[in-house]
């Protein structure tokens, strides 16, 4: 199967796509980007950078959402976190996590995920914890 085909594959229902990517609830939120990290980390290893070029451009033209290769690589970066072992919470949203994509600390990386499941912070206090957390 070429990559075109996979992306096709990948995207039969464009609308559905556009309502996951746009409408979704914070629960289902995170299990989008656990199917999609899914499929762009199989894409990119069956077909590499082209194949995720490739899906940027589909979705920016096709499916007429602004999406970057920086945000496709954020994806399958989170994805890889997950086969790693980072565990997943539904109370937070995938802005939390990007901010702990720079980590490769599963141990780091879980702890901080915790504390935001136990204690509902604002993303900027969040973010300023986790940096202080690193550096200490």
């Amino acid at each position: 199967m070429n990559y075109e085909n996979y992306i096709h594959n990948l995207f039969v229902d464009d609308e559905i796509f556009k309502y996951s990517i746009n409408e979704i609830e914070n629960q289902h939120e995170i299990s989008f980007y656990i199917r999609f990290g899914s499929a762009l980390y199989n894409l990119n290893h069956d077909y590499g950078s082209i194949g995720l070029r490739k899906i940027v451009d589909y979705i920016n033209s096709e499916i007429n959402q602004d999406i970057t290769l920086k945000e496709i690589k954020q994806i399958i970066k989170f994805f890889k976190l997950i086969c790693h072992g980072m565990i997943i919470s539904y109370k937070i949203t995938f802005d939390y996590y990007k901010c702990l994509l720079k980590y490769d600390d599963i141990v780091f990386i879980n702890s901080c995920i915790e504390l935001a499941d136990r204690n509902p912070l604002d993303l900027e206090r969040f973010e300023e914890i986790v940096t202080n957390k690193k550096n200490s």
